[in-house]
């Protein structure tokens, strides 16, 4: 059976835009992050992905969204509800098994002609207005959003003539097989047209299928290059990035800090944050209600909500979910993930790169080799 919820808020007015939001993967990079939250529900400075998301496409005139869920919906459907008095959005689940682009030619009944898609793991500051410009000037019929990146590995990568037309595209490419470094955004602008080239009810990607199909058939599909800011939170280390990226200003973002300065980096910590006497490196950044006690070094790291920290105790270059709690004397190495309500013993160490699934208990005095 499949769950189709709407919400149509009363001073809405019909002169529509529609985006569909890609948030049913179980994203599975980043776990354990994502072992109790679906990947849209991760918080960046505090803010949930799929919020900063909904708002940038408001503010390009987006006022219809469809919302395509699986893993974990239950807490996504929940949060959006939070938007039912600003936006009219539409949820469908039980796309999973269908690729991005069939799931969202199987969902198309509630679709206008003409529609943005996006990915749910997005930190951008990309400017939908001119790309929607774009789109319309050189007569496309599907258009995606291209940035500029050194790991062309994750991502698919493209060429295109001087009008943008795409004339090749491979997703993920070895190191050997890349040919540019013009990466998939994970934003599209889609005709209805353009999915009559997707079979039904079966597995079919934007980028590994379609994409390369157009193409292959001269069709009019176009890249939009743009310069603004832009990665992904797919992985744990982009996740890391993005953040001293806003840190560094590259990146806006809608919370409130209580910056501190120490002559080798920058706490931003929320007020509800209680901070002993500590030392930090490069960059930290807090979520609400965290402990971190005295004489505790952290560098290039971020505390989600609850995290509690016990003296003396050394991280570097780690993310630690919700409700976490590590002991007195701890050593964190580069590279670690905890998962939410992990409580982990005083003296014990961590070694480079380990991931602990939420819920874990490590005992006193545990040493844990890593990679």
């Amino acid at each position: 059976m499949r769950l189709t919820i709407i919400f149509i808020p009363h001073h809405l007015h019909f002169a529509h835009v529609q985006a569909v939001i890609l948030a049913a993967g179980r994203g599975s990079r980043l776990l354990p992050l994502t072992q109790d939250r679906p990947k849209p529900l991760i918080p960046f400075m505090n803010e949930l992905v799929i919020d900063r998301i909904i708002q940038r496409f408001i503010n390009a005139g987006v006022d219809r969204f469809m919302f395509l869920v699986d893993y974990k919906k239950e807490k996504l459907i929940q949060h959006l509800q939070r938007w039912k008095n600003r936006i009219e959005f539409e949820i469908r689940d039980n796309n999973l098994p269908f690729g991005t682009a069939g799931a969202v030619k199987r969902n198309m009944d509630w679709l206008d002609d003409i529609f943005f898609v996006s990915s749910s793991d997005l930190i951008t500051e990309i400017n939908l207005k001119e790309m929607i410009h774009f789109h319309h000037a050189q007569g496309s019929k599907l258009t995606v959003a291209f940035s500029e990146s050194d790991e062309v590995s994750h991502y698919g990568i493209a060429t295109m003539d001087e009008h943008g037309k795409l004339t090749k595209f491979l997703e993920k490419p070895r190191e050997t097989e890349a040919f540019s470094n013009i990466v998939n955004a994970g934003i599209y602008i889609v005709h209805r047209e353009a999915l009559a080239h997707v079979p039904p009810d079966c597995a079919f990607d934007f980028s590994r299928d379609l994409f390369p199909y157009l193409i292959g058939r001269n069709y009019p599909i176009y890249g939009y290059k743009f310069r603004e800011y832009w990665n992904d939170i797919g992985r744990h280390s982009s996740y890391l990035f993005a953040t001293h990226e806003a840190i560094r200003g590259k990146v806006t973002y809608s919370k409130n800090f209580i910056v501190k300065h120490h002559p080798k980096g920058v706490l931003y910590c929320t007020e509800d944050t209680s901070a002993g006497d500590i030392e930090f490196e490069n960059f930290v950044v807090t979520g609400h209600n965290v402990v971190i006690e005295n004489d505790c070094k952290l560098a290039n790291t971020v505390l989600w909500d609850g995290v509690h920290i016990g003296a003396s105790t050394r991280i570097d270059e780690a993310i630690i979910a919700e409700n976490v709690v590590i002991g007195k004397n701890c050593k964190i190495m580069s590279g670690v993930v905890i998962g939410p309500n992990t409580v982990v013993g005083d003296n014990v160490t961590l070694g480079q790169n380990l991931k602990l699934w939420g819920n874990s208990n490590i005992p006193p005095g545990t040493v844990l080799v890593g990679e």
